[in-house]
């Protein structure tokens, strides 16, 4: 690891994985480096699609290219970080969580922005939009709070309120996640199937197995937070 940046207190410890973890680590990032090319190129799509249709900015594309250089950028800098090609500092661990406050916000809202096509109550939707941005607001603020000098290594208070809250957190954006996912297919189920229109069913039944596939991933992501990796 190179020269301690800013904010870096004397006492602090690097945390280098070893080659094991390191290789598992190059492994994944590579593999989301695939994903990424696979959803820009949807990106693309939808983006040409919205501007023949001439809205060549929207609120939706937006968030999804908003989303897609937040979660790129967050890998490229935490394998750098892994790597050791990047030092710690108050400056990186500040860059990474503005990008994964975009990254979390972009996410729900785009979800929320699907639930909102096939709802009939207007006043409904922007009022869930708008209590999604401040619940999410609120864990953002306070991870600023607690993960920051939890990774300056501050104090070994910090470190334990980090582990505790981190585990919350993520069991809370699950909880949001699914609670939205479900809403949309109860949403187009009571609003579309119900009401004859058939050709939505297989929406409704991909977005089911959509649903069990985001929930897996939420687990797997907050159960390796609890593991324990040599350094």
């Amino acid at each position: 690891m190179g020269e301690r940046g800013f904010l870096i207190p004397p006492w602090y410890v690097s945390e280098s994985p070893d080659t094991t973890i390191m290789m598992i680590c190059s492994i994944i990032w590579g593999f989301s480096l695939c994903c990424a090319a696979f959803t820009a190129t949807k990106a693309v799509k939808q983006s040409w699609l919205g501007f023949q249709r001439g809205k060549p900015v929207s609120a939706y594309t937006i968030m999804i290219w908003a989303e897609w250089s937040a979660s790129v950028t967050i890998s490229v800098i935490s394998w750098l970080f892994l790597k050791g090609t990047l030092a710690p500092s108050f400056e990186l661990f500040f860059v990474i969580l503005c990008l994964w406050t975009v990254q979390m916000q972009c996410i729900l809202q785009i979800i929320i922005n699907r639930v909102s096509l096939v709802m009939v109550n207007r006043s409904l939707a922007k009022n869930l939009r708008l209590g999604v941005f401040l619940i999410v607001l609120a864990i953002n603020i306070s991870v600023f709070c607690i993960w920051i000098p939890a990774r300056l290594q501050i104090s070994n208070t910090y470190v334990r309120a980090n582990d505790i809250w981190d585990r919350t957190e993520k069991a809370i954006f699950a909880m949001v996640d699914v609670a939205l996912n479900c809403f949309f297919i109860w949403t187009v189920r009571t609003n579309l199937i119900n009401a004859g229109l058939a050709k939505y069913k297989p929406l409704y039944q991909f977005n089911i197995l959509m649903v069990c596939v985001s929930v897996s991933l939420d687990v797997c992501y907050a159960s390796v937070v609890s593991l324990v990796f040599p350094c």
